[in-house]
């Protein structure tokens, strides 16, 4: 009997349920916190929830019409390529959860339910021909779908960011766009972007092209937005794990005052070592052999200083009579 629904859907309560148990929600492939901007069939679509909404203006005439490009701010790029893989294919607008995804493009993030292989450059579904095209059953792509994420957001609805898969044809694109800004001094989330569909391509394929730089007031703004926890977990980023690291520098701290105890020890230690220095170490010293050591050099040296000029004679007489023996003479 669990899953009888006891009570009929309120739009309040979902609204109440989605805003503040959003992440809850997503985690279990329902309803995600925030819409995504689809770029599916050429055309720009919010998906909101369960419901879709095609941007539309109108025209000279009146009447609405699909726009082929968007003016808003890249509020934050991921600095890697995301892959997803979903056992039933992609459904672009659907909650349904990747059986095994990653955001940094090299290994499978440690909450994917199914994760299909221990690295993604060696899983199967990342290899050309994995996917399938579901009307001819030919060989079309990878299984593994890789994207960049990115958070845009029109100017006016800067606290409403969206999610914007751009897909592989276009990761170059943007990564070019955001050097090409870079080399002039621009970061990205200071110019409004105008994002066009490719002309002249079938699939969905993205062009950013940057139009006026923002005023200091909605700069600080933007940049308010760019750091933001939501902005953060659109592009893949989890701000959860960095407040769990915030009392760590407490953590660290706290051992100084038993850092400090060690110190007294080791001067303790170093009076202690310089206690017996007054030993008579000296005395016990062969003082002895170094005198005698020194009775060899006086007597040389006596024997020179007591030579009378006869004695320098006598020795000079005995020296050439006897030869160097004469040297090993004890006089």
């Amino acid at each position: 009997m669990s899953n009888v629904v006891l009570f009929e859907a309120d739009n309040k309560a979902l609204a109440i349920s989605s805003s503040l148990f959003g992440d809850v929600l997503e985690d279990f492939g329902g309803v995600s916190k925030y819409p995504t901007l689809s770029l599916k069939g050429r055309q720009f679509t919010v998906h909101r929830g369960r419901e879709a909404q095609v941007i539309q203006r109108k025209n000279a005439d009146g009447d609405l019409e699909q726009v082929s490009s968007i003016n808003a701010v890249l509020v934050r790029v991921s600095l890697s390529d995301s892959r997803a893989y979903y056992k039933e294919g992609f459904k672009e607008g659907v909650d349904s959860r990747p059986a095994c995804f990653s955001d940094d493009d090299v290994t499978p993030d440690t909450d994917s339910s199914e994760p299909q292989s221990k690295s993604c450059a060696m899983c199967p579904h990342n290899a050309w021909g994995s996917n399938k095209d579901p009307d001819t059953g030919l060989p079309k792509g990878k299984a593994c779908r890789t994207t960049r994420r990115v958070a845009v957001a029109p100017l006016d609805k800067l606290d409403d960011p969206m999610l914007l898969r751009v897909p592989t044809t276009s990761i170059k694109t943007i990564k070019k766009y955001i050097q090409m800004l870079t080399s002039r001094g621009y970061a990205y989330p200071a110019v409004i972007t105008r994002i066009s569909f490719t002309p002249g391509v079938a699939f969905p394929s993205v062009e950013f092209e940057a139009k006026e730089p923002l005023s200091e007031a909605d700069a600080h703004r933007v940049h308010a937005a760019h750091h933001s926890d939501l902005v953060q977990r659109i592009v893949g980023l989890k701000p959860a794990a960095s407040e769990v690291f915030a009392p760590t520098p407490v953590a660290v701290t706290a051992p100084s005052p038993v850092e400090e105890t060690p110190a007294p020890a080791l001067s303790i230690r170093i009076e202690a070592e310089e206690a017996p220095a007054p030993v008579p170490v000296v005395e016990a010293t062969p003082a002895k052999p170094a005198t005698t050591a020194k009775k060899a050099k006086p007597s040389l040296q006596i024997g020179v200083e007591e030579t009378s000029p006869e004695d320098a004679a006598l020795r000079e007489a005995f020296t050439s009579a006897l030869g160097d023996e004469f040297d090993d003479i004890d006089l």
